[in-house]
């Protein structure tokens, strides 16, 4: 559990227009007063989100506009702001009107069919995304504290991709709408972005169900040693790929990579992986790196979460990135 900051948004230097680093704004954030959510988007001051304003997506923006008129304005920026809709109880799969809540004592009672003052997942019937959101013990339930919210500001209403604008598989700080105290609780990792698993949990009580059928684009930094593909694998499961890019390796401009690898043929001596310098590497959780290259598919060796990256011994002279397209098919038999 975590206390939200009341102003858990960048301050603005108004002079120079730009966001201050997110590290100071952070910290003084927590002390001071909330005027509004998405306060940092407010350019003209004018305590109003105009879709020219949004710097997120335009789904995520219509996840917002409650009223549909076309801006954010009173609640629906209010931190702790909550949609008053009446409550429809569902017993199938929400359409997109139905998975707006009324986040009121009045909403948990509806769905507190058992009346034992938590909700269960037998009892939710909306998007699962949100139930993990909101349930910030991560005990599978959700009491009125949690599904209240007060001013906890966790961004709950939009979806992963809605959050994730550039679609590379994380969200990160600039595509965060809701408090800076809320990203740092869901950063588990403390690696400074979001991937999907701290978003919205790893699945059916939190045993990481694995990403069959699902695929995700993923740019992988050349200066990064490891990229979150923000997908799950079991052993045995196949991965694809479709991989486009160059990069740089040094300070020489002719020093360059495809996914295959370097251009040249020349190694790394200390490269994760004993192959071509520069080609595109994985490895399944802390498992041991392996090459991809310019494959298209390649067999999960171990069970766990899915890492790209460049195979270079040294990354801080490296320039680019890789766009990788990456697929999980299930096998379809134990051997």
């Amino acid at each position: 559990m975590f206390t939200c900051a009341t102003g858990g948004f960048l301050a603005v230097s108004r002079a120079a227009g730009e966001p201050l680093a997110f590290a100071a704004a952070g910290a003084q954030a927590s002390r001071a007063p909330a005027r509004m959510r998405f306060e940092v988007m407010d350019r003209n001051g004018d305590g109003e989100i105009s879709r020219q304003e949004w710097r997120g997506s335009a789904r995520s923006f219509d996840v917002h506009d409650w009223n549909g008129d076309g801006r954010l304005a009173g609640d629906e920026v209010r931190t702790g702001g909550r949609r008053e809709d009446d409550f429809e109880q569902a017993d199938h799969t929400p359409s997109q009107a139905e998975r707006y809540m009324s986040w009121t004592e009045r909403g948990f009672a509806t769905l507190d069919h058992d009346r034992n003052r938590r909700i269960t997942s037998d009892e939710w019937h909306y998007d699962r995304e949100t139930f993990l959101r909101a349930d910030r013990n991560r005990d599978g339930t959700l009491d009125v504290t949690e599904f209240i919210g007060g001013d906890m500001d966790d961004d709950r209403g939009d979806r992963f991709d809605d959050l994730d604008v550039n679609r590379n598989g994380r969200v990160e700080r600039r595509e965060w709408h809701a408090s800076d105290d809320a990203f740092v609780w869901l950063d588990r990792n403390r690696d400074g972005v979001l991937s999907r698993t701290e978003v919205v949990g790893e699945g059916d009580g939190g045993q990481g169900v694995p990403s069959a059928g699902r695929e995700v684009t993923v740019v992988v930094d050349a200066r990064q040693r490891w990229t979150d593909a923000g997908l799950d694998v079991r052993a045995g499961d196949v991965l694809t790929f479709s991989s486009r890019g160059s990069i740089q390796m040094s300070n020489d401009g002719n020093d360059l990579a495809s996914p295959a690898g370097s251009r040249t043929g020349r190694g790394a001596s200390k490269a994760p992986v004993n192959a071509v310098a520069g080609a595109l590497i994985a490895r399944i959780g802390n498992g041991a790196p392996f090459l991809i290259g310019d494959r298209t598919s390649v067999t999960a060796p171990a069970t766990g979460r899915v890492q790209l990256g460049v195979n270079d011994d040294y990354l801080e002279d490296n320039r680019g990135d890789f766009e990788v397209i990456v697929g999980v098919q299930r096998r379809t038999s134990l051997r």
